[in-house]
């Protein structure tokens, strides 16, 4: 009881919370430490430069705390340089990840 209200914990099983992070590269091992104890849905956005690409994915791809999840969603951010003729200018792309279970 705190003042008037009783508190009462639920089974969480049926709560519906959802992880929404953004991380850098360099912070993957943390978040991999987190959803291993984190059984609830999440959705992360993974900001990369343009080299670090390729390699993320496949971090992400062969990774057993994102292989071990069927209810994680992984959105890949990068900027890349579009020409337009004699001027260059950068858009954002986003690639999403959707981790099936194995």
């Amino acid at each position: 009881m705190l003042g008037d209200v009783k508190l009462q914990f639920v089974n969480s099983d049926r709560v519906d919370v959802t992880l929404a992070t953004q991380l850098t590269v360099d912070r993957l091992s943390v978040l991999e430490r987190m959803l291993l104890n984190w059984p609830g849905p999440a959705s992360v956005a993974l900001h990369v430069r343009d080299s670090e690409l390729a390699a993320a994915t496949e971090h992400i791809r062969t990774s057993l705390a994102f292989r071990r999840r069927s209810n994680v969603d992984v959105h890949i951010v990068y900027r890349r340089l579009v020409s337009y003729s004699s001027s260059s200018s950068s858009s954002s792309i986003v690639v999403r990840f959707v981790i099936e279970k194995l």
